[in-house]
């Protein structure tokens, strides 16, 4: 099936143990997984090495300051790691800088709840994002053509999935 998909260059902004990142190297030329955690990097790396990943590279890094050239990637991913973030607009307009002209970003993440609990537990900064919210936040970025929708959730779920995508304009 990769031979029927573009070779993509893509990065993974909170990578944590590598997972999304292993399954994003299946289909791309090559994907950079960021964490700020190192015990995380190590696990992914550790989870590469398993699957024998080599085009998944690993680096311990801040997302609201990336050390990645300007239009490196065709293809930035979220996932479940806005809510972490202090400043996630200044996350955002990082993962924008990187991406090339007409390059994708994604995001996964969670709609609004009210399980305090992650703050402590998960080291949530967040509670959430709404899709109003994640939408203005992608626009101020200068994305086009979004698309935002709330995944299904099955019946006694504590968290409700959102999605949302843009492009980085071609000009």
């Amino acid at each position: 099936l990769h031979f029927l998909l573009p070779a993509v260059k893509a990065i993974d902004l909170g990578c944590g143990d590598g997972a999304i990142t292993v399954e994003i190297s299946r289909f791309a030329k090559s994907v950079v997984g960021i964490d700020t955690n190192p015990r995380a990097i190590l696990a992914a790396r550790r989870r590469a090495e398993r699957e024998h990943r080599e085009n998944a590279i690993f680096k311990e890094g801040r997302i609201e300051a990336l050390d990645e050239p300007a239009g490196a990637y065709d293809l930035a991913i979220f996932s479940q790691s806005l809510h972490h973030m202090r400043d996630p607009q200044a996350g955002l307009r990082e993962a924008v800088r990187v991406l090339r002209p007409a390059g994708r970003l994604i995001v996964v993440d969670l709609a609004p709840h009210a399980e305090e609990w992650v703050v402590a537990k998960l080291g949530h900064v967040h509670l959430g994002f709404a899709l109003e919210t994640l939408e203005t936040m992608l626009r101020a970025c200068g994305l086009e053509s979004l698309h935002l929708e709330q995944v299904h959730q099955r019946r006694g779920e504590a968290f409700t999935v959102i999605l949302g995508s843009g492009l980085k304009p071609k000009r």
